[in-house]
């Protein structure tokens, strides 16, 4: 009586484990196709990492899985877990391949939207810096205007008339010897206002605005001298 019951028992085991085998073969037909649909539907990297972690994760669907391989009977544990290991390694490459795509997409919405225009010259490195005395120059520039200055500029080449004559400077005048001013242009021995020359100074910008211009006048003229 106790030995047919033992048997009755073990029957009921062997039914239990049957039941669990066919049941985990389902299962990985359902969750292989359920992943396969779900990639089909990810269109991006934050999805895809949450589905990952849905399937692979510890507490994933195929971790589950794995966990109930402990109910199956010895001989069948190996085969079961065989096709639960090659699940596992097609859902790696199937999300691997469904990265690179996604990353591949992602990459070509960006360059479509940095698109550069390879036509166009190329910029040359700026080599070198400014000067101290233009740095001073453009600085001492910033604050009159600062101040409410306006900046005013004249020929570098000029005529006599602005640069001495317009000034009261005298026709014997050291300045408006040769051995002080560069000219370019002179009539005779003594000086005219028609003779040309490098300005000695930026004083010249200073008639000019002048005679063009109603006081008051806020003028800063900055320039070469000669």
């Amino acid at each position: 009586m106790t030995k047919g019951i033992f048997c009755f028992c073990g029957n009921n085991i062997r039914v239990s484990r049957l039941g669990v085998e066919m049941s985990l073969r389902s299962e990985i037909a359902k969750l292989r196709k359920e992943v396969r649909g779900e990639l089909k539907k990810t269109s991006s990297l934050e999805e895809l990492d949450v589905l990952r972690v849905r399937i692979l994760g510890r507490k994933g669907k195929l971790t589950s899985l794995t966990r109930e391989l402990g109910d199956l009977s010895p001989s069948e544990r190996p085969i079961i877990g065989k096709m639960v290991n090659e699940l596992r390694q097609a859902f790696e490459a199937s999300f691997a391949e469904k990265r690179r795509e996604l990353e591949r997409e992602l990459q070509e919405r960006k360059l479509e939207k940095e698109t550069l225009d390879i036509t166009l010259p190329g910029k040359l490195p700026q080599l070198g810096g400014k000067h101290l005395i233009t740095q001073i120059i453009e600085e001492v520039i910033r604050i009159f205007i600062g101040l409410g200055y306006q900046v005013a500029e004249g020929p570098e080449v000029e005529l006599d008339y602005y640069n001495f004559e317009a000034l009261n400077t005298p026709p014997d005048h050291p300045a408006r010897s040769l051995q002080d001013t560069f000219y370019i242009k002179r009539k005779g021995e003594r000086p005219v206002a028609e003779d040309v020359l490098l300005r000695t100074h930026a004083s010249p910008v200073q008639v000019r605005v002048t005679e063009k211009t109603k006081p008051p006048i806020y003028i800063t003229a900055p320039g070469r001298a000669y």
